[in-house]
């Protein structure tokens, strides 16, 4: 039984009424339980839907381009070169500087790559697009890549760069481009890839030494993209090196006052020298009674050629004494204070036929001392001479010279005359066959104190006719 809570009738326990007032009876509800899972399954994905609204916003505005584009245009507009590349892939090796490209950049019309920029994330379906100024100069380079499984597109800016070869006639030369990290070069005259490099200017800064000292020296690079292929720099090196002479090959070399450790014979030629400081070598040895002997200096950069003599001074044969009899003569006879300038160069005229005619005689006697009164001591001209008399010594050869004309004279300078001249002489050879050569020559003459010295000869052409 039950009772009806507003009159207090007794009632039927299945009455949902009432009877006596008519009020309805309250009765307790049995859950639905697939009811209320079903609400907890909408709840979830409503969840789940709103964390991947919310996660789609998020991702979408990380990888927004026009985000990255409107900080490249605030970061170029502050000429905030660092702030600027935050925003652009480099490579991590490249060598880059950063305030040149960006200017590089701007030199192209950052208005202009902006635009091409909207054009490329808009309309281009590629997966790469090159930026380029108004000049037609490549600036930077878009690239389109799939993200999350394609379902994004994300867009990197690029920057561009080329491959750097360098060159070197001296090795091994450490090498840094704008106070990078050292590298060596370790082969003359062959390209070897550097680097990747970014386009504006950069310094070269190269290092090398020899026995004399080191060689240093640095210069501006400027790369650009208007080019293609590789970025290649040649370093060139002063490399003048210089013959060597002596009477003493076992003598030390000292180079500005030091001993090198070395003895002439070690060198088939010295140098290259520093230029940063003078370079003064001589040469010393002991004779038999432990007496230090010792050369005169030589500067490489006073030579008038390139050839260096270390000459003791020894116990000097007859045809020695009659050569510094022949040169203190003329040191007697010539003073260059004392010599009219316009006189000078007709004197160098008679200084080369005087010496034809002595080299005729020293040619057939064999004795090369009647002439190298004439030539510098040590130069190419010395040298060479020297070298094809004692070629044709002991032969049996002669030389009858028929002619010496002098055809042009020209003053280079105030210590440097050139004598052209046209010369005939018939040549007899140990067979007694006969052959008439007519021959034009320059001779290079060196003016000093110690008055005309032949310092090179050239021939420029020969006729010949064998009889």
């Amino acid at each position: 039984m039950k009772y009806c809570t507003q009159c207090g009738n007794e009632l039927p326990l299945d009455t949902k009424f009432c009877t006596n007032c008519g009020k309805t009876l309250e009765g307790k509800s049995v859950p639905d339980k697939n009811q209320s899972h079903r609400r907890k399954v909408i709840g979830i994905l409503v969840t789940v839907v709103i964390v991947l609204f919310v996660t789609h916003t998020w991702v979408a505005n990380i990888i927004d381009p026009y985000k990255k584009l409107e900080k490249l245009d605030e970061r170029m507009e502050a000429d905030d070169a660092h702030g600027f590349f935050d925003h652009v892939n480099l490579e991590k090796d490249g060598i880059v500087n950063k305030e040149e490209y960006l200017q590089y950049i701007r030199e192209g019309d950052w208005d202009f790559v902006m635009d091409q920029m909207i054009q490329v994330i808009e309309h281009s379906d590629k997966d790469a697009e090159v930026l380029r100024g108004w000049d037609g100069r490549e600036v930077l380079m878009v690239e389109r890549r799939k993200w999350l499984l394609g379902f994004y597109e994300t867009y990197n800016i690029q920057g561009i760069h080329r491959d750097l070869h360098l060159k070197t006639n001296f090795a091994p030369l450490s090498i840094m481009v704008n106070g990078g990290k050292e590298i060596t070069m370790t082969e003359e005259d062959e390209y070897r890839d550097i680097a990747m490099v970014y386009p504006g200017s950069h310094t070269i800064r190269w290092k090398g030494e020899n026995e004399f000292g080191e060689f240093i020296d640095e210069e501006e690079m400027i790369v650009s993209l208007f080019e293609g292929g590789p970025k290649e720099v040649k370093m060139e090196i002063d490399l003048d090196t210089f013959t060597l002479r002596s009477n003493q090959m076992e003598a030390a070399l000292f180079y500005n006052g030091e001993d090198t450790g070395y003895l002439l014979k070690d060198f088939a030629e010295l140098g290259p020298f520093p230029s940063e400081f003078p370079s003064i070598l001589h040469a010393e040895i002991e004779d038999t009674e432990g007496k230090v002997l010792r050369t005169e200096e030589i500067q490489p950069d006073r030579l008038p050629s390139d050839s260096m003599e270390f000459m003791f001074e020894l116990e000097k044969e007859d045809g020695e004494k009659e050569l510094e009899n022949k040169e203190e003569e003329s040191l007697e006879e010539i003073d260059i204070y004392d010599v009219p300038e316009e006189e000078l160069i007709s004197q160098a005229e008679q200084h080369v036929l005087q010496f034809r005619e002595d080299y005729e005689k020293a040619l057939n006697k064999e004795d090369f001392t009647l002439v190298g009164f004439y030539l510098g001591h040590g130069s190419e001209a010395a040298i060479e001479l020297e070298e094809y008399m004692e070629d044709v010594r002991g032969n049996g050869y002669h030389f009858d010279f028929k002619e010496n004309v002098i055809d042009d004279s020209q003053k280079v300078r105030d210590d440097l005359y050139k004598v052209t001249t046209r010369e005939a002489f018939t040549f007899t050879d140990e067979n007694g066959m006969k052959t008439d050569y007519e021959r034009y020559k320059e001779y290079v003459i060196y003016f000093s104190s110690h008055g005309f010295k032949i310092v090179e000869i050239h021939i420029h052409d020969t006729n010949r006719n064998q009889r």
